[in-house]
């Protein structure tokens, strides 16, 4: 647990001055391999943290070299799902998981969710983060739907960002126990997280960790 609080708190000192909003906005579009990546970061220029603009343009070389047709959930309100689905952990908690688009294939339906941190999880966090995915967007009439998980973590030579699909069936899945497991040692960390920095401000009383109606990014973005 001990890790997992450091983990929590690296950034604390940092201000990179970002978030994956207008990554996760840009996905259904990129996919579409309708537009150029050197285009987009000449376009985007000084106005975009550079993270985001490589990001994205890494996204747009992903849709060149498989373009597919995609909806947003924003545009279908009848569809079911929404871009946001909360799933409730105990009486306390909602997990905020997040997917902006899906795509139909050899009428498979597969639904991107993006990693976008530019350190790569482990292969048991992708295991937690496709669970929990699958527990917010496959059920009901999306049962069937498959999960992509598009990581953007890597670079080439050149340092530039490539978007590398990990399909589902690489990632070890993990099951309810381990989903549950993973989720007690992240909330018990955040607590200590929220004394460590309760001390160190000296007059704030320590936040005695998650409360009814609190949410959760579990894959919060982190610094580029």
């Amino acid at each position: 647990m001990e890790l997992t609080t450091q983990e929590i708190l690296k950034f604390d000192d940092s201000n990179f001055g970002f978030s994956h909003d207008r990554t996760w906005l840009s996905l259904p579009y990129c996919l579409t391999g309708k537009f150029e990546a050197e285009a987009v970061v000449r376009q985007f220029g000084s106005r975009t943290h550079p993270r985001i603009a490589e990001a994205i343009a890494g996204l747009c070389d992903l849709g060149k070299a498989n373009p597919r047709e995609t909806y947003r959930f924003r545009d279908f309100a009848d569809a079911g799902l929404n871009e946001v689905q909360g799933l409730r952990y105990g009486p306390e908690v909602t997990i905020l998981a997040r997917a902006s688009c899906w795509s139909v294939e050899s009428g498979v339906i597969r639904i991107p969710i993006l990693q976008p941190r530019v350190s790569p999880l482990t292969l048991p966090k992708l295991g937690v983060y496709l669970a929990l995915a699958r527990k917010a967007y496959c059920r009901g009439d999306w049962n069937a739907a498959q999960i992509e998980v598009i990581d953007l973590s890597e670079k080439d030579e050149d340092g530039k960002v490539v978007a590398r699909v990990l399909p589902s069936d690489v990632i070890p899945v993990a099951t309810d126990d381990e989903v549950g497991d993973f989720l007690d040692v992240y909330l018990a960390a955040r607590r200590d997280a929220e004394k460590v920095r309760a001390e160190r401000g000296g007059k704030k009383k320590p936040d005695r960790g998650p409360r009814p109606g609190d949410t959760l990014d579990m894959f919060p973005d982190g610094p580029g």
